[in-house]
């Protein structure tokens, strides 16, 4: 926050003596300042023409994005970018690795729903799925996730594919697969332990939800649709915003 910064004026005056004070401030803060509101019409528009409202965190995700890379190319502040990176956030895979984050989403009145999505080192969209599936408590729909997202990498004829889930006790779970004959989810462990014999090389990641949320919105979106399953060659309007700011992030 500006040094100069005050409260009172800044929630209390007109108009015209608002944008004046807001552009009185130092360099640093008129920068933040122009594009917060740039980002804010921009929410608006999309609202207003796409029929869509952005999600909150999503309209702060990519204004900080813009924030840093403008501040770090105007004014040369390295640490803003530094910052960045501290954060939690997707990363993209190496080489010809590609990435799958998985979300499994469970509600207590018996609607559960998986999301996947299948992005290239580059951060690029390959493609995404949702859909719908039954399980008995959250961590079943969790597996099931991962069950589905390594099918459909199988599917796909891919080699060499890193899984990602938030789901932190799944990953140690998913490492010692071979071991889990007594394990409540043994039935669907077993079809994972089969899946990693079917010629692609499957590594297993946790991430922070920050991280993952391009799959929980793929998630979610499955246990609120129609339909069973859908297919995404492109990003769908729920998931975009995130996918962007994943792939602008990740570059920096």
């Amino acid at each position: 926050m500006d040094k100069e910064f005050n409260y009172h004026t800044f929630f209390n005056v007109d108009w015209e003596s608002w944008i004046n004070y807001n552009l009185g401030l130092s360099e640093n803060w008129k920068t933040i300042f122009a594009i917060a509101l740039w980002h804010i019409w921009r929410a608006r528009n999309f609202t207003v023409f796409q029929k869509a409202m952005p999600h909150p965190v999503t309209m702060f995700n990519r204004y900080m994005v813009d924030s840093v890379a403008n501040i770090n190319t105007f004014q040369g502040n390295i640490k803003a970018q530094a910052s960045l990176r501290d954060k939690a956030r997707w990363e993209r895979p190496r080489g010809q690795t590609i990435k799958v984050n998985i979300d499994g989403s469970w509600r207590n009145d018996g609607r559960v729903g998986a999301g996947a999505i299948v992005r290239g080192s580059d951060g690029g969209w390959f493609f995404g799925k949702s859909w719908k599936t039954k399980a008995r408590n959250p961590a079943e729909a969790e597996l099931l996730a991962i069950r589905g997202g390594m099918q459909m990498v199988i599917d796909a004829g891919l080699k060499d594919a890193i899984i990602e889930t938030d789901a932190q006790t799944l990953k140690s779970t998913l490492q010692d697969v071979g071991k889990q004959g007594t394990h409540e989810l043994s039935a669907i462990l077993k079809d994972v332990q089969v899946l990693l014999n079917k010629g692609c090389d499957f590594e297993f990641n946790y991430a922070d939800r920050e991280a993952n949320n391009a799959a929980h919105y793929l998630a979610k979106l499955a246990v609120e649709m129609d339909d069973y399953m859908k297919l995404y060659d492109e990003p769908s309007t729920s998931v975009k915003d995130v996918y962007e700011v994943d792939r602008v992030q990740s570059a920096i």
